[in-house]
Formats: structure tokens, sequence, C-alpha cells
């Protein structure tokens, strides 16, 4: 190894060795101190006062050898006994050194091991080398912006600015080289990401769904169910710059005069959540316009994913929201099933269940769920919903659960009802089944949103361009489905094991730092 790619505190540890090494004399062997006798009668020893002797001892293959030391030679042979001591001390500490940097490399390299995984699995260059853009003669090519947006991405680096950044000068030719070649400005970047082919990524997205779906690495629920979810996510807001197609909304605010109206700017977009049995999967997005709510960019999404990928999915569930008739028509016209929370803005279906729930006086059916006892009603055949015109199913499930109060410490019994309405048949799922979706609805905010935001980014605003932003978040999408897949598939279990997801994603981005900085 080089001494450039030693540590400052092994570079200076090899030079105080090398110093011994080369000027200074050593020797392996233990002084020792005896009081002996001379033999002579007239000597002050024969009568008790025996001489110091000083003498070298060492061991060769099991046999003892010693040497008489003379006074006048005993401080030079102690030095060089001690400078075999302080070399051998200087060689334990880089041993030491030595063996903490081989536990390192076992670990490091995350992100690199992570390419690795994606390349191997899933060729992710080959299918990022698809997507293109609408710059004509390009002095930079696509696939080189398209793999500095995905390693951003996967690096977890929050900006354009830190990929610009880490790339200039020397230190960051080891990524200019796995890229290809030197990267635009930042702002470049972003306008570039605006050109990119959004048809183009969401083929990358639904690919790797495929190969995954290939490698059964995204099994169903119980009875063959494969739920999407559907949700709506507001990214950030804004009073003064925006994106031009940014949506409004006119708000209250204090002033030191008062109260004013102010226009607020900000971005939504619904994503789809592919949910199965073990594993999760963000399968696409779609940007909510000016002038439009969240179900008519639901609407284009679902319509979208029912041309490119309408086995994906045989369920779609969502909250109280998507509990609408054209969404619900729209699903069942594809054959497909829906689930959403019901609430009192469907009061005549709800009054219509209590209604029956009454007059049939059925002992509800209780199990666990979550850790909470779950007394469930499950009754099919509502046609009082006359919008969808189609019977519809609702489940109610009330569920207890006890508590302990921190400031008390008394146990307290807490209980809440939910209700759902589907047109899932009991003969395609249990009331335990609809129980379980309508509360892994909330896995598209818990392990989604949530995470995307706080561990990924996804609220940054990148470039103020709605389709850059969007661009920017399918790449992190494909960011996220690989991570977690290679999260369970692509590590061994006793590594995997060890440490949780957030130690893995601080090694991600300290493994991109570590190709550039120089050690020490």
């Amino acid at each position: 190894m080089h001494r450039s790619n030693m540590s400052a505190q092994e570079r200076e540890l090899r030079s105080r060795l090398a110093q011994f090494a080369h000027a200074k004399p050593w020797i392996h062997a233990t002084l020792t101190v005896r009081l002996v006798t001379c033999g002579k009668s007239s000597c002050r020893c024969a009568k008790g006062e025996r001489h110091r002797a000083v003498y070298l001892v060492s061991s060769v293959k099991g046999k003892k050898r010693q040497v008489f030391v003379p006074p006048e030679l005993e401080e030079e042979v102690r030095q060089w006994v001690d400078n075999y001591h302080a070399a051998t001390d200087l060689l334990e500490q880089v041993s030491e050194g030595t063996w903490e940097e081989l536990k390192r490399k076992k670990e490091a390299k995350i992100l690199r091991r992570f390419f690795k995984y994606a390349e191997k699995f899933y060729c992710i260059r080959a299918e990022l080398g698809k997507v293109s853009d609408r710059r004509k003669e390009a002095r930079i090519p696509c696939a080189r912006v398209v793999l500095a947006l995905f390693l951003m991405a996967s690096a977890r680096l929050g900006s354009l600015n830190a990929i610009e950044q880490a790339m200039k000068g020397s230190s960051g030719k080891a990524w200019r080289d796995w890229m290809g070649g030197d990267l635009p400005s930042a702002d470049r970047l972003g306008e570039v990401a605006a050109l990119v082919e959004l048809d183009d990524m969401r083929r990358v997205l639904l690919g790797f769904h495929r190969r995954r779906k290939r490698k059964k690495a995204l099994p169903s629920l119980p009875g063959q169910l494969r739920v999407l979810i559907m949700d709506a996510h507001e990214m950030w807001t804004s009073y003064r710059r925006h994106s031009k197609d940014a949506l409004s909304r006119t708000v209250k605010v204090k002033t030191r005069n008062g109260e004013e109206e102010r226009t607020q700017y900000y971005q939504r977009y619904v994503a789809a959540y592919l949910m199965g049995k073990t594993g999760r999967l963000l399968l696409d997005l779609e940007m909510q316009q000016p002038g439009e709510g969240e179900i008519a960019a639901a609407q284009r999404l679902l319509r979208r994913l029912l041309t490119d990928c309408p086995r994906a999915f045989n369920v779609v569930a969502g909250d109280a929201l998507y509990l609408d008739p054209d969404l619900c028509r729209m699903v069942l016209d594809s054959k497909k099933d829906f689930i959403a929370v019901l609430k009192n803005e469907n009061r005549i279906l709800i009054q219509d269940f209590r209604g029956t729930m009454a007059l049939e006086g059925k002992a509800p059916e209780q199990f666990s769920f979550n850790r909470k006892a779950c007394a469930c009603h499950d009754i099919e055949g509502f046609t009082t919903w006359t919008q969808l015109g189609s019977p519809v199913r609702v489940v109610r499930s009330v569920e207890t659960v006890k508590v302990r109060r921190q400031s008390t410490r008394e146990a307290e019994e807490l209980s809440s009802e939910w209700l759902w309405a589907t047109s899932l048949s009991t003969k395609m799922a249990g009331t335990q089944s609809i129980v379980r979706i309508g509360h892994g609805r909330w896995s598209i905010e818990n392990q989604g949103f949530n995470e995307l935001v706080r561990d990924w980014y996804a609220d940054h605003v990148y470039h103020l361009n709605t389709k850059a932003i969007t661009a920017i978040l399918l790449f992190i999408f494909l960011a996220y489905n690989l991570f977690h897949v290679w999260l369970d598939r692509g590590l061994k279990p006793a590594l995997r094991n060890k440490h949780n997801a957030d130690y893995f994603s601080s090694q991600l981005f300290a493994d991109f730092y570590a190709v550039l900085a120089p050690p020490g």
C-alpha cells in the first residue's frame, strides 16, 4: 500500500517504526539482575554482601541462553531491550489498525455493493441507459446525467449542488469515471431533468417491478390479493418562488397589523404504492395540476397503470376521499376491486349498515390484529350507494387496546371504530383480510411518504420546474425500491440482523464521500 493511501496516524506509526529498524539497534531479550558470590574467602560476598551482576537472557527454540553484561555496557544494552519493546508496541498498533481496516472494509463500500447488486440482478445501468431527453446534439449525453441523478438519489445527497461540488477536482475523479465523464453545473442538471422523458423513467420503474415479481420478491397477500394503495402527498409551500404549474390557495396569515390574506403556492402528487405479503414498492406518481382535485390526478394515474401494468394489482385501496363513485366505477370496469375508508360523508350507506347490523343482532367476529382486540361485523349486498350502481360490502371493526399512562402508571383501555366499504366478496377476502388491507393503507404514509421525506429528501425543491421535480422523484422512487429489496435479499442475514435500515442509509452516504476524501 502506498503511503498516500494510509491515514495520518498510520503514516506516523510506520515512520517511527522505520527509525527503529534502520537507525536504532534492538534485541529480543530480557535483562535480569542477580546477586552472586565470586568464591574468594577474603571477599565481602563470603560474609553475605553478594555482588550485583546483570545478565541478558533469551530463549531460542525452547532453550534458554544468557550472557553476562559488563557494568560499562549495562545502559547501552538496556536501551537495546527498550528499543525492541517500543518497536513491538508500534507493530501492535499498526496491526490493530490493519485489523480495524479489515473489519471496516468488510462492512464498508456499501454504496458500491448496492450498485453491484442493482447491476447484477436488475441491470440498472442498461435500464437507465434507455432513458432519453428532448435535447438535440447534447454535449453531455443523457445517460451520464441520468446516472448522476440516480447516484444523487441513492447516496441521499439531497441536492443538485451537493453532487456538483462533489464531482469537482481530483477527488471526484472516481465517480466521474463511474459515470463516464464530467457533469454539467447544478442548474444545468435541473434543466436537463426537466427535459427527461417521464414515460421512459416510468418504464424503468415498471421493468423493476416485473423483474422483482419474476424473482418472487414481492409475494401476494393471502387469496392472491395484490393491493395498490393510492394517496396524495403535499411537498412544500411558499409565498414567493414557485414553479409554473404549482398549485395555489389563499390563506390567512398573522402580521403586525392583524390578519391578511396571502397566496400560498404548493406542490402535491398522488403516489401508487404496491403492498405485498412482504416488501414494498413505489410504482408511479402523478402531479396534481392547477384547478383540479386530488381524485382527478388519481384517475389519470390509475388509467396509466391499468394500461401499462394491468396485472400488477387486483385491488385498489385508499382513504375516505378515494371512495369516489367515478374512481370506484373505473376500478370495477377494469375487473378489479376497491376498498376504502367509510366515513360520515356517505351517511346513507353508514345508516343502512348500522340499521341492518341492529336487525340481524349477530355476535361480532373476534380476533387479534396488531396487538389489538378486534370485534368485527361484516355485511355485504348494500345497494344504498346509488351513484356507484353496484352492491358493496361494509366491514366494521371495533378495536380495543390496553395502554399504561406514563404519568399515572395506570392501565387504560382505548377503543376505536373503523368502517370500510369494498367490492371484494367474502369468498375473495375474509373479514381479517379486509381489516389487514384497511390498516395496511397506512404503510404508504409510514413506510412511504414519511421515509421518503426523512431519509431520501423527497420534499427538497431540486429545481423549480414541475417536470424536473417529477423526474427526480421517479429517480428517488427507483433508488428507494432497490434499497429495500437489497436489504431484504442482497445482504447476508448476519449483517442484516446486526444493523437496522438507518445504519445502512448512513453508510450509503458515508461511502459516497469515502471515495472522494483522502484518508486521514
